[in-house]
């Protein structure tokens, strides 16, 4: 955990934190406030299919609606998306750990495996859970 920091883009995806909120059903109002990694999303039928700790790692199909994408924080650990640059398309899909958040250029300070330190903007970046991290998922 850390200081939080504005999200870039609100757009729910694979591989992306989110918190459950809002759901009404019995077994839905007990999986509020729970944290999620999203496995994957069906836009069509409005629903994503969640990884949550809470049901001992166990996936469920929640309604998008009810789920918040949640606020990059130091010490998350995230993948870089959607550079275009010929430079910055070769970063697309490194992963690395948020390190500071720079108010005055709205960027993050990504520290990357060797000992690489790259300022970002937060929608170029994506938080991912540990085993997504470790390439277990």
């Amino acid at each position: 955990g850390g200081l939080k920091a504005c999200q870039g883009d609100a757009t729910i995806r694979p591989g992306d934190l989110v918190e459950v909120s809002g759901l009404t059903s019995a077994a839905g109002q007990a999986l509020n406030g729970e944290e999620a990694s999203v496995i994957d999303v069906d836009e069509d039928r409005g629903r994503a299919e969640v990884r949550l700790d809470a049901l001992g790692g166990k996936a469920q199909s929640l309604k998008l609606q009810g789920l918040r994408k949640l606020d990059l924080m130091i010490g998350d650990l995230v993948e870089i998306v959607g550079l275009e640059s010929r430079q910055g398309e070769r970063l697309n899909g490194d992963k690395g750990s948020l390190k500071l958040f720079v108010e005055d250029t709205g960027r993050w300070e990504v520290l990357f495996i060797p000992h690489r330190l790259m300022s970002l903007k937060a929608d170029n970046l994506q938080r991912v859970d540990t085993a997504v991290f470790e390439g277990r998922a």
